[in-house]
This record gives structure tokens, sequence and C-alpha cells, in this order.
């Protein structure tokens, strides 16, 4: 997300490798033990209302008082201890970044290099997103659809799908898609099947937060909402 003001953005794409490592050090100074793994198992009480133990891919055995389930979409802990249940139709993201997006025919347009910029569309909608220098002055140009429609997307005929690109003066496809890190790349990002929610949030002992309880879409970070 962005934060905008008077004087412009604050703060956008927050290093990951970076902010989380930070974040670790912080806990382990304040006494917090980290293992590393990833729960294969979950052994629940007979009636399945607590969690007992999990049981790591690295063969360790962890016992809790207390489970918080905050590790994201991928709901490592919900996902065995509950359902969980898509959330209105199926819809997936396609998207890719580009150094050449014209933000002053943008602008003049109604959009805004520092916001989030969520555009309706028939078949879907588009974010464009303008990542700052922390993220190479990319933008993230992103298109939401039916999964069968975005099968047929392609960099020189998204145009077609979605007209509103021309809000950019894009008439004529994408031109010269990078990565994350700004190198030439020739296929799209792509983030399948999203939308989801668990139909029980916590148990007599556990709980999940954030994404890994409830997750509509990435933009709208509701799982900062619900966290």
């Amino acid at each position: 997300a962005s934060f905008t003001g008077e004087s412009g953005r604050y703060s956008i794409h927050v290093p990951r490798d970076i902010f989380d490592r930070k974040l670790r050090d912080i806990a382990r100074d304040r006494g917090v033990e980290i293992i590393i793994g990833h729960p294969e198992t979950i052994s629940k009480s007979a009636d399945g209302s607590k969690v007992i133990s999990a049981t790591l891919n690295t063969g360790c055995r962890v016992t809790g008082k207390y489970w918080i389930d905050a590790s994201g979409q991928n709901a490592v802990l919900a996902s065995k201890v509950t359902q969980r249940n898509p959330v209105g139709a199926q819809r997936v993201a396609t998207f890719a970044y580009l150094d050449n997006i014209d933000w002053d025919r943008a602008h003049d347009n109604g959009l805004h290099i520092n916001r989030t910029n969520i555009i309706s569309s028939k078949v879907g909608w588009i974010w464009a997103i303008h990542l700052g220098e922390a993220g190479c002055n990319l933008t993230s140009l992103g298109f939401v659809t039916r999964p069968a429609d975005a099968k047929h997307l392609r960099f020189d005929s998204i145009h077609e799908y979605f007209p509103e690109l021309a809000l950019f003066g894009i008439q004529d496809g994408l031109k010269n898609p990078k990565t994350p890190l700004g190198e030439p790349t020739g296929k799209w990002q792509y983030h399948p099947e999203y939308s989801h929610a668990c139909e029980q949030l916590h148990g007599d002992n556990w709980a999940a937060v954030g994404d890994a309880a409830l997750f509509l879409d990435p933009i709208l970070s509701q799982g900062v909402t619900l966290a």
C-alpha cells in the first residue's frame, strides 16, 4: 500500500527481505524462540476443537498452549483445522511491471501516480500502482478477471480485453514488460484463484488472523483490516 499526503508519497514497496529480518531480530530480542520449519501435520483433540501439536517438515514436534496462524494466504494451520471456501466468483490476477507508463496522460484522466488506482472493466478490473524509487520506478499493472478470460490475455492484445488502458494512452498492447527487479521478460506474473474465507476463524485454543482467515484481493489489504 502507499501512504500519501500533501507533500507526496511517504512510503511504499517495503523490501520484505530487510523488513522481515528486522521483525525477526526484534522478536528474538524480546525473548521469542523462532523455530524454522513448515507444519506438515496437526494433532487435534478428539472433538477437533483444540490443537495439541504440530509436526514440522524437519521432524520436530511442537506443542503450544495457544496457536495463532499469521501465515498469510498459505494458512498453514487454518487450512488443516477448518474448511476454506471460495468467496464469490472465481478470479485470478495477471500482471506485469512497466517503466513506460504515461502517468502525465493518466493524471489528466483522473488517475494519480502516488495512489493505488483501481479501474473497473466489463471483464474485471485493472490496478495501476507506481512503486516509487524503492520499486525501480516501475508501475505494477494488473488485470483481475475470470480464469477463462485470463487464458487469452496477451501483451500485444491486452487493450482489446481492457479498453480502459486508453486512460494511459495504451491502444496497441504493453511494451517491454519487466520482472519485479526491472529485468526484461516475456512472461506475465500470475496469481491463482485467491479469494477464500475460513468457516471458523478460531477454536478453543487457536485463531487465524489476517489473510490466513480471509483473503479477498491483494490490493484491498483485507488482511491488514482483519488483523
